[in-house]
């Protein structure tokens, strides 16, 4: 199980997990002393509507080193408001990482989501995320997340560190799309 003492020992285990990231479309759009907004764009081939299925399924996209169990596969996501993005734990233990607060059907799901040392320092998350149809055909889902909280750093260190991770996951997410089902 991966635990996080301190922020510092978080930002330091997602830098080295990260290094080699390559980045998506993606730009801090914003920090403030009050937070921050990232937004990233990745393209599938896709249609729309399995993008959009394929987002409920986290246990096949996410990275199993930015869970707390280690493996992605003990993730879940629940396509309805009110809904638990959670992962399993050992010893009956559990983590949600968000709650779905909107569901427009193969268009935008949007989740109040302060993942990893964001919950540890009561900051609160939207993440939103949009798929349209792509022109020639296929997907483009964008992902916004928007912190606010007070971060004695003043955001500038940890926005790049979060927006790393969704970066990854985004890619990671396309990829999954794109991927040719058995």
């Amino acid at each position: 199980m991966i635990r996080f003492r301190t922020i510092s020992a978080a930002l330091a285990g997602l830098g080295l997990a990260l290094a080699a990231a390559a980045p998506a479309h993606a730009a801090i759009a914003s920090v403030a002393p009050s937070g921050f907004t990232s937004q990233i764009t990745v393209t599938t081939k896709a249609d729309p509507v399995r993008a959009w299925r394929a987002f409920f399924k986290p246990q096949d996209w996410w990275s199993g080193s930015h869970t707390y169990s280690g493996d992605a596969r003990n993730l879940r996501m629940d396509p309805r408001a009110g809904g638990c993005f959670c992962e399993r734990l050992p010893r009956d233990g559990a983590v949600k990482h968000g709650e779905v607060v909107l569901v427009i059907p193969d268009r935008t799901i949007r989740l109040s989501a302060p993942l990893g040392p964001l919950q540890e320092m009561a900051a609160t998350a939207a993440w939103t995320v949009q798929i349209a149809g792509a022109e020639g055909g296929g997907a483009t889902i964008t992902w916004t997340y928007v912190v606010t909280g007070a971060d004695p750093e003043g955001w500038a260190t940890l926005s790049k560190a979060v927006d790393s991770v969704m970066q990854e996951q985004a890619q990671r997410f396309a990829a999954y799309v794109d991927a040719p089902r058995k």
